[in-house]
């Protein structure tokens, strides 16, 4: 398929732009109505509506809401995506909760990184990769540092605390289930379950 008007975004992410006018004609007033654009969804996996949740079949054509806040954005099933609340800059990251939303249906990985957000220690090894891997079947969700001693910043080195969130379609009957474990040097492991694991704690 030779489409121009979407693209993906990194491994996990289906962006899908609105390039044409939907809501303002020429002498007419603003469309109340919401508009729907064409997507289509690559063969080979299914794909969550990343505001939804609803999941479809890959290999077909769908008609997708396309409100005037929203662009369409569809998220391949065994990505893993780590969302953070807008900040301005790298600094005020300090405490605040990363999720790894997980979009069940298939394995899937992602390395997160992380250094002191200013200067140039990552060119001496000051910096620190968390590999999030998510096994499916068993539902199961396994964290791992690496790092030089986490750029000799020892226990202190991850600023930020880490949740992982599954994500479930609604069309299944399932609600979205979150947990977390506290990750340290040693990586942790987890099962994701319709309840809270526990609660996630900032490192001190």
């Amino acid at each position: 398929h030779e489409i121009r008007d979407q693209y993906m975004f990194g491994p996990g992410l289906l962006v899908c732009p609105v390039t044409k006018p939907m809501y303002f004609k020429k002498g007419q007033e603003m469309s109340k109505t919401v508009g729907l654009r064409t997507v289509y969804l690559p063969d080979g996996c299914n794909w969550y509506n990343y505001w939804t949740h609803e999941k479809y079949n890959g290999g077909q054509k769908i008609q997708a809401a396309a409100p005037l806040d929203q662009i369409p954005l569809f998220v391949r099933e065994g990505a893993v995506i780590p969302t953070i609340e807008p900040v301005e800059c790298t600094e005020d990251m300090e405490g605040k909760e990363v999720i790894f939303e997980i979009y069940p249906g298939a394995d899937g990985e992602f390395v997160f990184y992380e250094d002191a957000g200013d200067g140039y220690g990552y060119e001496k090894g000051e910096f620190s990769l968390v590999k999030f891997i998510w096994n499916d079947a068993p539902r199961e969700a396994v964290w791992t540092m690496q790092g030089s001693d986490m750029g000799g910043m020892g226990g202190d080195w991850i600023s930020c605390y880490l949740t992982c969130q599954m994500k479930a379609a609604p069309s299944g009957g399932s609600r979205s289930c979150k947990g977390g474990c506290h990750l340290n040097h040693e990586g942790c492991r987890s099962e994701i379950k319709e309840k809270e694991i526990c609660a996630p704690r900032r490192r001190v």
